[in-house]
């Protein structure tokens, strides 16, 4: 019973985060808002959104939870985790990871004294498209089971947005190549009607040239 009004809150929270998801239509600042959404819900220091396939991703958008950008955050994040995640398509939780016997014998854990990690799968119209990345490298059991399921729910709802944020990208792309292709057939014919009055005035004076010499 204990738990209900935090339940509650969570719910709220997630359903006022899936509303401005939805309303987002712009697909670079609808990537940034699910950074910084699952920065907030879990509680963590940093997010990373990854987006791609395995071996031919990028990291898309790097969030802290000031909402001020990572730089360099190819250096910043584990890539074993990350990939791991990207190619099963499971979900990695560690509460810390320097004592946890899967990560703490990876180089990026030591180097980057990670340790609460979670990374979440990102599913874009059926296939894993990128993964969600948050961590905290100043505590311990940050993540546990609840974040884990509040990200969980948010990748799947990120997905979808992108999905939709995508397809309205290609077809504002469209659209743009569509006027392009317009302005170019109107140049085309102005520039022909131009050639055809040139030609025309042309003929013109050769008749009156011709005249001219019969009459001579």
């Amino acid at each position: 019973p204990g738990e209900n009004p935090r339940s509650g809150q969570d719910l709220m929270t997630f359903l006022q985060i899936a509303r401005a998801l939805n309303e987002e239509l712009d697909l670079t600042r609808l990537l940034t808002q699910i950074v910084d959404a699952a920065i907030h819900l879990c509680g963590a220091e940093r997010g990373f959104l990854i987006l791609g396939r395995t071996g031919e991703h990028s990291v898309e958008v790097a969030r802290n939870f000031a909402q001020e950008e990572v730089l360099s955050p190819e250096f910043k994040i584990s890539r074993t985790i990350a990939n791991r995640v990207m190619s099963t398509g499971v979900s990695e939780l560690t509460t810390n990871a320097q004592e946890d016997d899967r990560f703490r014998d990876l180089q990026s854990v030591a180097d980057l004294r990670l340790r609460s990690v979670l990374c979440i799968p990102i599913r874009v119209h059926g296939d894993i498209g990128g993964v969600l990345y948050v961590d905290n490298r100043l505590q311990q059991q940050v993540f546990q089971e609840r974040e884990k399921a509040l990200l969980l729910s948010l990748a799947d709802h990120a997905g979808t947005a992108i999905h939709t944020a995508r397809n309205v990208e290609q077809l504002r792309g469209k659209q743009i190549e569509l006027q392009q292709a317009l302005d170019r057939v109107d140049q085309l014919n102005s520039a022909l009607k131009g050639q055809l009055q040139e030609k025309t005035s042309e003929l013109s004076q050769i008749r009156e040239e011709i005249s001219a010499q019969s009459l001579g």
